[in-house]
Parts: structure tokens; C-alpha cells; sequence
């Protein structure tokens, strides 16, 4: 098998394929052999655990993982990548390569072989910077558990994986994944290790998803909803911001804001989860 982090081998099958580099869904290929492996060697877990990697490209992780599972799904959007995925892997056993948005895939569906035989599942990716925290949030909010996620972010993006409340950083998808899972930094990646190069540097991250929610919570999808209304319009107060999401009056959305012990003036980045997950019961289903 050629070595896919390889520029030659992939500036081969670039004009073999005629594939070309497409903004709108964020494609850079990592070129860096030690960085990809480094990446895989942080799922960690058992050769018999199922891996589901999102966004493939040209398979710079996908060789790897295929050295240490047995059970790999390729979801990837890119028709001419498929293409090229297909070649390259045309003889390894244990990869099923799909073509798929990940935003639009049907998770136990596309899965469920896996869920059936009761496999492990981990998931993994070199996320495109426009649908990170996307991504993420429906992994963690899907029907199915992962045992870890992997993912390379915008160096920026990692910043607001942890950020405190009340700080710039603090944002609906800090508050969300905090509900859903614990995150770890690993390791930082230069934008040299990629084709194209981006302007900015990456992180690898490792997500993992909680067994148990953190916060307690009447109706998950009030709560998602009650956090991103109160980060929609970050100079607006809560009450603004909550009377324009959920379509109710100021009075209403006064009283029941305050109903939750809030005052309707202040702004959602002040909030903890906890007190989030508060405030959200008070709101219309």
C-alpha cells in the first residue's frame, strides 16, 4: 500500500483522479507520517472495536487505522476522494467506504451492524474548521455511544472547548460539550503539515462522552435550545435573546426568566451549565 501522507503519492493521484482542493468543504490533506499515527495512537482501545472516520480525504489516517482495527467505516463526502479511497484500499479487509455528509447520515443506520454485534465505537477525524462544533455535538447527542472521539480543530476552536464562563471564548458549544462529555488537549499541529497549508496552526483533541449527562435536564432539546438562544446575539441581554428564539413576548419571556431565579438583564455567557440547565426549565416546550 502506498503512503497516503506521502506529497508525491498524493500529487499523483491528484492529477490521476482529477481532484483538486475544494474550500467549501474545507479539504487539506495532512502530508506528515509521524503526526497521522500519532493521531490514531490516540483512540487507543482494542483491535476489535469499531472505528467510524469522518472525512477520509485521501486516507492518511484510514492506512493506520486499518493496522489496528478490524472494523473501519470511511464516511466521506467527496466523490473523487471515494474514488481514489477505493483504489488505494482496494485489498484491505475490514474498511467499508461510504459516501456520506455526516451531518445528513443517519448514525444507527449507518452503523448498525456494528450496534448489532455490540462492538465498541470510536470516532475520529481531521474536522473541516465550518463544521466543528456540528460535528461534534451530534456525535455526543446521537443514540449511540462512543467511547472517544479524536478530532483535529482550529488550534482557536480548542481554546473554546474549555473556556471559563464570562470570557470571550465562552460560547453554546463550550456549554453543550460540557454537557456531554470531558475533553482532554493532546497535541498541537503546525499548519505545515498539510496540503494546502491553512493560515493557522491545529490541535488534536480527545472528546469523552459521559455516561451520564452532567447536568439534569427535563427535555434535552429545551435545554440545546435555551443555550443557543442565550448565545445568538452575545450583546444582547437574556431576555432579548430568549424573547426573540423562543417567539414569546418580553413579558413572558421576563417572567420566565426570573421564574428561574435570573435576572432577565444579564447575558447568557455568565451562566454556568448547571445554571443553564436551570433556566431552561422554565422555558416553553
Amino acid at each position: 500500500m502506498k503512503n497516503m501522507t506521502s506529497p508525491t503519492v498524493i500529487t499523483e493521484y491528484m492529477k490521476s483522479s482529477d481532484f483538486f482542493f475544494k474550500k467549501n468543504l474545507g479539504q487539506n490533506f495532512l502530508k506528515d507520517e509521524n503526526v497521522a499515527r500519532s493521531i490514531v495512537g490516540e483512540l487507543g482501545g482494542e483491535r476489535k472495536d469499531a472505528v467510524l472516520e469522518i472525512g477520509p480525504g485521501f486516507g492518511a489516517l484510514t492506512q493506520f487505522l486499518t493496522e489496528d482495527y478490524d472494523d473501519v467505516t470511511a464516511l466521506e463526502i467527496d466523490p473523487f476522494a471515494i474514488g481514489v479511497l477505493k483504489d488505494v484500499f482496494s485489498d484491505t479487509e475490514g474498511l467499508r467506504i461510504v459516501r456520506g455528509d455526516i451531518l445528513r447520515e443517519d448514525l444507527p443506520s449507518l452503523l448498525g451492524d456494528q450496534l448489532t454485534a455490540g462492538k465498541r465505537l470510536r470516532a475520529i477525524s481531521n474536522l473541516p474548521y465550518y463544521i466543528t462544533s456540528q460535528v461534534i455535538i451530534k456525535l455526543l447527542s446521537s443514540d449511540i455511544f462512543f467511547e472517544n472521539i479524536v478530532v483535529m480543530v482550529q488550534k482557536e476552536v480548542s481554546s473554546r472547548l474549555s473556556a471559563k464562563k464570562g470570557t470571550k471564548d465562552y460560547s453554546a458549544f463550550t456549554v453543550l460539550l460540557n454537557y456531554y462529555a470531558d475533553v482532554v488537549r493532546c497535541f498541537d499541529v503546525s499548519h505545515t503539515c498539510f496540503i494546502p497549508q491553512p493560515k493557522v496552526d491545529s490541535t488534536v483533541m480527545k472528546i469523552i462522552p459521559l455516561e451520564k449527562r452532567r447536568a439534569e435536564v427535563s427535555d434535552e432539546e429545551r435545554f440545546v435550545r435555551t443555550v443557543k438562544a442565550a448565545f445568538s446575539m452575545r450583546r444582547k441581554t437574556l431576555l432579548n435573546c430568549i424573547s426573540m428564539n423562543f417567539g414569546i413576548s418580553k413579558d413572558e419571556a421576563k417572567e420566565r426568566i426570573a421564574s428561574a431565579g435570573f435576572d432577565p438583564a444579564i447575558r447568557g455567557e455568565i451562566l454556568s451549565l448547571e445554571e443553564f440547565a436551570a433556566l431552561s426549565e422554565a422555558m416553553p416546550l
